[in-house]
């Protein structure tokens, strides 16, 4: 998988990938507040093989207005 290095970071939010970074960075926009999502990472390398998903971690955004 990582013969010739990384070529993204694939994002999944809810199991729809909404995102992609080059680095191990990632700022989410557009959510809404007070809502449960989950995520996970996928690594995309530069010989076009994914790494499997990663373990999918939840974040709890604020309450609107807070």
């Amino acid at each position: 998988m990582y013969d010739g290095g990384i070529k993204e970071y694939q994002i999944l939010r809810n199991g729809k990938q909404v995102g992609t970074s080059v680095t191990a960075i990632y700022k989410d926009t557009g959510l809404t507040g007070d809502t449960t999502y989950s995520y996970q990472v996928k690594a995309v390398g530069n010989n076009g093989l994914n790494s499997p998903l990663s373990v999918e971690l939840s974040a709890k955004t604020n309450a609107s207005g807070s």
